[in-house]
């Protein structure tokens, strides 16, 4: 996710600020948020760990083949599980498609998972596999779809345009996983910023 292990540090410590301002907030919005900020923001320890293994000759196998994957995958599971949380709704033919493509998802990485390299502009490549493109297609429709319905609409539209951007960016990089801790960070500090601005402004009115 980040370029080096202090990247990483920094951007999980930002990350879990975040996510513990809004866990604690006491909104149900934001707790959403903020549990899937927790989660986005244990990729980046994950990614200090490696790197961090790297430098101290450890093999990471293990922690890239189970653990990594693991992590991504909480990722959409926790997204939908926010969405319920708040709403009180199901939505069955996403769960189904959902369940369907993290089992696939896993498997495929489980199964084709190698020693995990760097790439050469300096990002680590999670079991040194290439994505499928129907894979990254579906990631991007998981993590964002849920939020369709979240209310709050300057949060909604800075994280679908911010995400969107990101996995453009990074569709044909060698690195598919690269670079999103430092949208990661940029996402929790902005909307940081919308979410004490909504508590100045009620407390002004």
């Amino acid at each position: 996710m980040c370029g080096s292990i202090y990247d990483s540090i920094r951007a999980g410590t930002v990350i879990y600020g975040a996510a513990a301002l809004f866990l604690f907030s006491g909104s149900k919005e934001y707790i959403w948020l903020g549990s899937v900020l927790l989660v986005v923001g244990t990729i980046q320890v994950f990614d200090a760990i490696l790197w961090a293994f790297r430098q101290l000759n450890i093999p990471t196998d293990s922690i890239v083949r189970y653990g990594i994957i693991t992590i991504l995958m909480l990722e959409p599971l926790i997204v939908y599980g926010g969405y319920v949380y708040y709403s009180g709704k199901r939505m069955p033919i996403y769960e189904g498609i959902l369940l369907l493509s993290v089992a696939a998802m896993t498997t495929t990485w489980i199964l084709n998972c190698e020693e995990t390299t760097v790439t050469k502009d300096g990002y680590l490549k999670w079991c040194n596999m290439n994505a499928p493109n129907i894979y990254k297609i579906l990631l991007l429709f998981l993590l964002l779809f849920p939020f369709f319905f979240f209310p709050n609409i300057l949060q909604k539209v800075f994280l679908i345009t911010l995400t969107t951007g990101t996995w453009l960016y990074n569709y044909n990089h060698e690195a598919f996983g690269s670079r999103w801790c430092y949208s990661s960070v940029i996402y929790s500090l902005v909307a940081v910023v919308i979410f004490l601005g909504e508590k100045l402004g009620n407390n002004l009115y």
